[in-house]
């Protein structure tokens, strides 16, 4: 299936739930809703954390990173987060085609994949990919 030709879902709803039951859901007073195309992972003995950014340009001069919100979770949970993740892409591209991802070094003009000192490391798809 060509580009041009492939529909893309506007949203779509995925139960993510182990279960195949319905869980309630309430949406919380301080609930957040934003864009990321970029994240940054850290973890100790005990937990992992996400954080989730957006890569944005002042001017086309300069690549800002504005973060977001960062998200804390045990390591188990994360492992289960990865599977539903990776679960949830696999239906997706048997859906709709594999989704096509273009990263870049920081090498490159472009921020693509970056590792500090303390073994955190932040990934995003190049400018290309997201257009």
């Amino acid at each position: 299936m060509s580009e041009s030709t492939r529909k893309w879902p506007m949203k779509s709803r995925m139960k993510v739930s182990p279960a195949d039951t319905p869980t309630p859901t309430q949406r919380a007073d301080n609930f957040v809703h934003f864009y990321t195309n970029n994240v940054q992972v850290g973890f100790s003995n005990w937990d992992m954390w996400i954080v989730f950014s957006e890569l944005t340009d002042q001017e086309r001069q300069e690549t800002i990173v504005q973060e977001k919100a960062k998200v804390v979770m045990s390591l188990s949970h994360a492992k289960v987060l990865a599977e539903i993740l990776t679960n949830g892409i696999k239906r997706f591209e048997e859906q709709f085609g594999e989704i096509q991802v273009i990263m870049r070094t920081s090498s490159q003009s472009s921020v693509g994949e970056r590792h500090s000192p303390s073994g955190e490391s932040s990934v995003s798809p190049s400018r290309k990919a997201r257009q």
